[in-house]
């Protein structure tokens, strides 16, 4: 290639990603939940600790105790009272997380970080399914007819997607193969259930 058809190619432009609106970092509702989960901590750090020195003064000044207790009623330290109740119900269901799933592999999505029973040394995995059922009489052909609308409606590109947004592992099973499966479940609890001296 030739010097002058080089000066021709133009660089590709380079831009920075676009931070969202509002935000000092790239973060969004992760990270101002982070934030005020560190804020609302500290603030109940601090209240706990202004508690401990005005209590500790019942014992070694009773009447700078009292004068404490009496600036607390004012109205300022009644809104502060409101705030301090909302910081640590705010800062307690921010500090709720799940530690475990009884699947037998990890979900997709906000929980693929969280580990199985299993993972963790813990041997409990525990499926929770659903089943249609019919009418004990029905015909070889009728269940041949449900079998295959309902392998269509679990092929279905809807039935996926629903699936992918509720965190579920699809796994239908024609009528053959769910019977085989509730027998085995069937069995599984019916052991645990013995084992527990609930059924003989």
């Amino acid at each position: 290639m030739s010097t002058s058809g080089a000066a021709k190619i133009r660089a590709p432009r380079i831009t920075a990603p676009k931070r969202p609106v509002g935000t000092l970092y790239r973060g969004r509702e992760g990270m101002w939940s982070w934030v005020l989960h560190r804020i609302t901590g500290v603030a109940i750090f601090f209240f706990l600790l202004v508690h401990i020195l005005d209590t500790s003064l019942v014992r070694i000044w009773p009447e700078g105790y009292n004068a404490v207790i009496d600036s607390y009623k004012t109205p300022i330290m009644g809104l502060g009272e409101i705030g301090l109740v909302a910081a640590i119900g705010l800062h307690a269901l921010n500090g709720l997380r799940i530690i475990a799933i009884a699947a037998p592999q990890r979900a997709g999505g906000v929980l693929a970080d969280v580990p199985t029973w299993r993972e963790q040394g813990i041997n409990v995995v525990q499926d929770s399914f659903r089943t249609i059922m019919g009418p004990k009489d029905l015909t070889t052909a009728q269940i041949a007819y449900w079998d295959n609308v309902f392998g269509a409606l679990a092929r279905s590109p809807a039935w996926k997607k629903d699936i992918e947004d509720n965190y579920c592992v699809g796994n239908y099973q024609p009528a053959a193969d769910a019977a085989k499966y509730l027998a085995a479940q069937y069995d599984d609890f019916r052991m645990e259930l013995k084992d527990l001296g609930v059924v003989k």
